[in-house]
């Protein structure tokens, strides 16, 4: 599989005449180590760096494309629907964003201690209130688009139309997304998330970055509304937008 996708990296390499220092500034991945991973050089190149330049390469393309909309671009891998990941093996965590399948590595303790604290605050929050809405962690899949290219797994979000709870998944945009990044969706979630929640319709998305240790917080809940983002440290207290009178002290989250 590894040998295929970096086969498809090649190509897409050579039909965009991109060289490897421009694949480098694009990904992020060092020089030496784009030239390692499509020269064979090394036998075991980094799974984390390949997706990295998968969505460099898929971000190139979009940007080339204009908007959402792929043009020419004939893809085998960018034509994906709900039925390839649906077909996925049972063990396989991915995420289906505009036809591309995205694959995710599991994640750390760190990662799930972290959601699973938010979660605790905010249920407990809404059980006490009474509130219409439902928080619901992860592995949750989210039909964010309503249609057959996108089907998002957050790592938690807070649902407050019932109709959208379906069976399966959340049909449409939650009201509230977080994401707790990891060296695998970092900047899927700072870029590609980021503009697929804003578009969809989300009123308030947070993320929560181990690297920079800071809370990033974008909110439009006046749809019309650009987001507005505020960043937080990872001891300060930060207001759920979406309630008056909900907010969160992330030292208890991180303790």
């Amino acid at each position: 599989m590894i040998e295929e996708r970096i086969k498809n990296i090649k190509s897409l390499k050579e039909k965009h005449k991109l060289t490897n220092a421009q694949i480098a500034d694009l990904s992020g991945v060092p020089y030496g180590t784009v030239i390692k991973i499509l020269g064979g050089v090394t036998k075991s190149p980094n799974y984390a760096k390949i997706i990295a330049i998968e969505e460099a390469l898929f971000n190139f393309m979009k940007d080339e494309a204009g908007s959402m909309d792929y043009g020419a671009i004939d893809l085998k891998r960018f034509s994906k629907t709900l039925d390839d990941y649906y077909a996925l093996p049972t063990d396989t965590r991915a995420e289906l964003i505009d036809g591309y399948i995205f694959d995710m590595s599991a994640p750390s303790i760190w990662h799930q201690n972290v959601i699973g604290n938010m979660f605790v605050e905010i249920a407990s929050y809404i059980k006490a209130n009474k509130g219409p809405c439902r928080a619901i962690i992860s592995p949750v899949d989210v039909q964010l688009d309503q249609d057959d290219k996108t089907m998002i797994e957050p790592d938690l979000v807070i649902v407050c139309d019932p109709e959208k709870i379906k069976d399966k998944c959340i049909y449409g945009a939650p009201d509230f997304v977080l994401e707790v990044t990891s060296k695998s969706t970092r900047s899927r979630d700072f870029v590609l998330k980021l503009s697929k929640y804003k578009n969809a319709g989300v009123r308030e998305y947070w993320i929560i970055d181990e690297k920079s240790q800071k809370v990033y917080v974008y909110s439009h809940l006046d749809i019309d509304e650009e987001f507005i983002m505020k960043i937080y440290s990872f001891t300060d207290t930060v207001p759920v937008g979406i309630y008056e009178d909900l907010s969160i002290d992330m030292n208890d989250i991180f303790s």
